[in-house]
């Protein structure tokens, strides 16, 4: 199987091309915002068109290396899911540095324009983050108050597009320079510690499906499927964990089109503990583990955020 790739480093000075990203409104708008990255943009995204097109990219500085890869599902001719980061400066602490906003969301199947809900949901989550890090990342109360948010966030981005219902599940977290920080899942989208040496994906969170909730689907058979969305009413109580992420560590963000295939491939991409120090080599396990997971199957939409404190 072979992928037509597209890539390049995300930087400071230089922004994706449009087919690739597109900055968020609010990064055009106000200065200290343009290190925000989303990804596809909802201008000119990349588009199946029956091809293996795998988008995939970078970004280090301050302190942080990332690396991410998504791939189209063949069924769909744009990605619903969406990924993006930002980095932050703390206030008032040196010790804190820049803080990170981290965030994957996947438009819910059978919901309106998933590509929408995802893209809103990020974005919403993204702007959190910049009064976390104002808070030296100890704010937490902002978090909670600013997830209960995120259901109207999605709405008012879908209305703007149709009168149908969607929504999106949602993997987050927000971290200081030390790794240190609080993260979150909402439905199945998963945040997960991965070990290249081993090919392991250690979730940190169980999926809030309605077999782990001890709820009754709505349909049979439908038991791993997510109980908990973001633009239905149905995010339920937002929850915050504290993390800290070891030297070290790969805080890995995904959609269930990647990790519900994960146990069917050994994806083990490098054999030396130290080959994570380059963030080329992030970038070639998060387009490895995606392209892991179209060939053992999925037919989903892929998407794999990597990050590493460095």
């Amino acid at each position: 199987m072979t992928f037509n790739i597209i890539s390049k480093a995300a930087s400071w000075q230089h922004c994706m091309p449009k087919a690739c990203s597109t900055p968020s409104k609010a990064a055009k708008s106000h200065p200290e915002e343009q290190n925000f990255r989303v990804f596809p943009g909802l201008e000119s995204p990349p588009t199946n068109a029956g091809n293996n097109l795998l988008s995939s990219g970078t970004y280090e500085h301050h302190g942080w290396q990332l690396a991410w890869a998504q791939i189209i599902g063949p069924k769909h001719c744009v990605t619903e899911d969406t990924l993006g980061f930002a980095v932050q400066e703390s206030s008032g602490d040196t010790q804190s540095g820049h803080c990170i906003s981290l965030v994957l969301a996947d438009g819910v199947g059978g919901g309106a324009r998933g590509d929408i809900a995802s893209h809103a949901l990020v974005t919403h989550c993204l702007h959190m983050g910049q009064r976390h890090a104002a808070a030296n990342g100890q704010d937490r109360e902002w978090l909670l108050k600013n997830l209960v948010e995120a259901d109207q966030a999605v709405n008012r981005a879908l209305a703007a597009h149709t009168d149908l219902p969607g929504a999106a599940t949602l993997s987050a977290a927000w971290l200081d320079s030390c790794g240190r920080g609080w993260i979150t899942r909402v439905g199945d989208a998963r945040l997960s510690i991965y070990d290249p040496c081993t090919g392991q994906l250690a979730p940190l969170l169980a999926d809030q499906s309605f077999a782990n909730l001890g709820e009754k689907p709505p349909q049979p058979g439908h038991e791993n499927a997510p109980a908990r969305m973001v633009g239905a009413g149905l995010a339920g109580e937002p929850q915050l964990h504290s993390l800290t992420l070891k030297a070290g560590e790969i805080l890995c963000l995904s959609s269930d089109g990647l990790h519900e295939w994960h146990h069917a491939f050994p994806c083990t991409t490098t054999s030396n503990p130290n080959a994570c120090d380059s963030t080329l080599q992030l970038l070639l396990m998060a387009r490895q583990l995606a392209i892991c997971a179209r060939q053992a199957g999925s037919d989903d939409d892929i998407s794999v955020l990597l990050a590493r404190a460095c």
